[in-house]
């Protein structure tokens, strides 16, 4: 099977930096540019291009830790913004849902310091380059589905720009590291962009922690029927 996509979630850091009672919208820049992660990856500037095109005027969801199946994890809605640092996203919260006002004051408050955004890695917009003297994956369109809040994130350079009342990555391939490596070396046959085995590694590994993340919403899923 050919691999055209991998599942990707991206976590970051943020800091509070104003709040105000009464509107419930907060404002954050998750995701950073040319910012290289703890997985070796960084999204580059026009990564998110397609995908707000895309959202038009459609907001984007705001979850809690990407749970896409729990309709009670949908927390807020958000409008994207693309600015040189990354995207910027500005989140509605309904504080007339329990959950959704909690998650604001969760936020608010600094228990919760982080975004991840949740979608699609096209293989073919994924390329091997050096960055500071080590090679990295350069992400140049990631397939936005929605932003979740988090307990942990992977990115230092975001923070929570304006917050008025009321970012896990778990990157995975949907194949093999084999399959993985024939598509790269086909897409970029270069010596520079060959994929080497310690990056094969990391593949498979991740690609294990996804199934481990898959086993437990579907167990978390079984106790709550």
């Amino acid at each position: 099977m050919t691999t055209t996509a991998r599942e990707a979630k991206k976590s970051f850091h943020v800091s509070l930096k104003a709040a105000n009672e009464d509107e419930g919208t907060a404002t954050a820049l998750v995701s950073a540019f040319e910012v290289v992660d703890s997985y070796d990856e960084m999204i580059m500037p026009g990564a998110f291009d397609k995908s707000l095109e895309q959202f038009g005027d459609d907001p984007i969801p705001i979850l809690w830790n990407h749970q896409w199946g729990v309709m009670d994890a949908h927390l807020a809605e958000a409008k994207g913004e693309i600015t040189d640092e990354g995207l910027v996203v500005t989140m509605q919260f309904d504080m007339s849902d329990p959950t959704s006002a909690k998650a604001f004051r969760l936020l608010k408050s600094k228990r919760i310091k982080e975004f991840s955004i949740g979608g699609f890695e096209p293989v073919d917009a994924i390329k091997r380059v050096e960055k500071d003297g080590r090679d990295v994956w350069a992400i140049y369109e990631f397939e936005l589905i929605e932003v979740s809040l988090v307990l942990r994130g992977a990115n230092p350079d975001t923070r929570l720009i304006d917050v008025k009342s009321a970012a896990e990555l778990v990157a995975a391939v949907e194949d093999t590291a084999a399959a993985e490596k024939t598509a790269a070396d086909k897409d970029h046959p270069t010596e520079d962009q060959d994929v080497d085995t310690s990056a094969a590694d990391r593949v498979a590994r991740d690609r294990a922690l996804l199934n481990l993340t898959t086993t437990a919403t579907q167990a978390e899923k079984g106790d709550s029927l």
